[in-house]
């Protein structure tokens, strides 16, 4: 059997986090945003405005729970700032955050009109 051998070096890290896809849909205002987890994870989505770099929604999934845990996760954004509102027509960029660190930021990709 060729099994690894288990690394207890602190320097050698694999990464929990893997396939990640980001689907928009510029029509309905929308986006699907999935991964793999390895293991349980705090993780955060994060949409910020590109023009203007502000955060306008901030999308909480912690470990254990939908979005944060091992195996495949999907987080939906409905378009929506924190407050409710529909976010208007432009361009948009979406991070990914695993236990507070930065593990993914997108393009930016345009939403409405």
């Amino acid at each position: 059997m060729n099994a690894l051998p288990e690394s207890r070096d602190p320097q050698i890290q694999i990464e929990n986090l893997s396939d990640i896809h980001l689907f928009t849909n510029p029509f309905m205002k929308t986006s699907l945003l999935s991964y793999q987890l390895i293991q349980h994870a705090n993780m955060a989505m994060v949409i910020q405005s590109q023009d203007t770099q502000q955060e306008l929604r901030r999308i909480l999934k912690p470990a254990g729970m939908p979005g944060g845990q091992r195996g495949y996760n999907k987080v939906f954004w409905d378009g929506t700032r924190a407050d409710g509102i529909k976010v208007a027509p432009g361009r948009y960029q979406v991070t990914l955050y695993e236990n507070n660190q930065v593990k993914y930021h997108s393009h930016a990709f345009r939403l409405g009109g």
